[in-house]
């Protein structure tokens, strides 16, 4: 191989990886706020304190990027698992229960939120699983999703570099 050759591979090799590392953060940054997007469509929407804490963030590094999405809401392991265990969840006057009976059923009666609490502790609540199926409908799609993603991400930022 000739000298100039390999200074044309080397140039073009530094290029592709550039664009590979700006390619994966913005992928990275384009699926966390697609995944955040479906997940705070499909959550429970009662009081509306469930969407407010879910929160997503994105940890870009040389290697590896990581984008998350979370809840921070107290009772949201209850809503994605369900609840199974005999005990009785908080239910008197400033509990989120008596929050969510309000406002679905319409009354303040704490012996309704009571019977509600001891009913759940009694056969407990099944899981909306809403994480968990975003996910498993995002993982289907990926492949198709990163092939496509990364052509065109690629594409694009060698266009700005000036190659066609």
């Amino acid at each position: 191989m000739a000298i100039g050759q390999s200074t044309a591979l080397t140039d073009i090799t530094s290029v592709l990886l550039k664009a590979l590392r700006v390619t994966k953060s913005a992928l990275a940054n384009k699926y966390t706020q697609y995944i955040y997007s479906q997940i705070t469509q499909k959550a429970p929407k009662v009081t509306g304190e469930l969407i407010d804490k879910i929160g997503k963030d994105i940890i870009l590094g040389n290697e590896v990027s990581i984008g998350r999405v979370v809840s921070r809401a107290i009772y949201s392991q209850a809503v994605e698992f369900g609840r199974t265990s005999p005990k009785v969840p908080p239910h008197g006057k400033n509990s989120r229960l008596r929050r969510w009976v309000i406002m679905v059923l319409g009354t303040d009666d704490l012996r309704v939120v009571r019977n509600i609490a001891l009913a759940i502790a009694k056969r407990g609540i099944p899981g909306k699983h809403v994480f968990f199926n975003v996910w498993k409908e995002f993982v289907k799609e990926l492949h198709t999703k990163l092939t496509r993603d990364i052509r065109e991400c690629i594409r694009k930022y060698l266009n700005m570099l000036g190659y066609r």
